[in-house]
């Protein structure tokens, strides 16, 4: 269940979907974590897993062309 405190989400994730790179950024109760990835499959994945890991339950992007799809299917 999402836990919002004071109108704030608790675990969220913002990324930039680019050709190369995908840059994203997590806020749990635990601080800030900045990664950048590439969009290769195996990495995407990865990456996927991590935010079910750490429970994040919102995820918001910003993306150029359609380099978002990849990412948003696997979300």
């Amino acid at each position: 269940m999402e836990k919002e405190r004071d109108g704030c989400i608790e675990r969220c994730c913002g990324i930039d979907v680019q050709q190369k790179p995908i840059t994203a950024c997590t806020i749990t109760p635990k601080g800030k974590a900045i990664r950048t990835f590439r969009p290769m499959t195996d990495e995407l994945l990865e990456f996927v897993n991590r935010l079910k890991e750490i429970g994040v339950t919102h995820v918001a992007t910003e993306s150029a062309n359609v380099y978002w799809k990849p990412l948003y299917n696997l979300l």
